[in-house]
């Protein structure tokens, strides 16, 4: 009864190595540069900061 999902675990970890070795090969050939995402990242977690203050009260 069990004899298969021995197999399916196998291909199943195979596929989540090959789908992680896409992605990140992906990853690296993006055209964005580094510093375009992290002022993205910056400018939102300031938007959050002052929007949790505004809802706060503490602006």
């Amino acid at each position: 009864m069990f004899e298969g999902l021995g197999l399916i675990a196998i291909i199943g970890a195979i596929l989540l190595v090959v789908v992680f070795v896409y992605v990140i090969t992906k990853n690296k050939q993006s055209k964005i540069p580094m510093e375009k995402t992290e002022q993205a990242t910056h400018d939102l977690y300031e938007a959050e900061h002052e929007a949790a203050e505004r809802r706060d009260g503490d602006a």
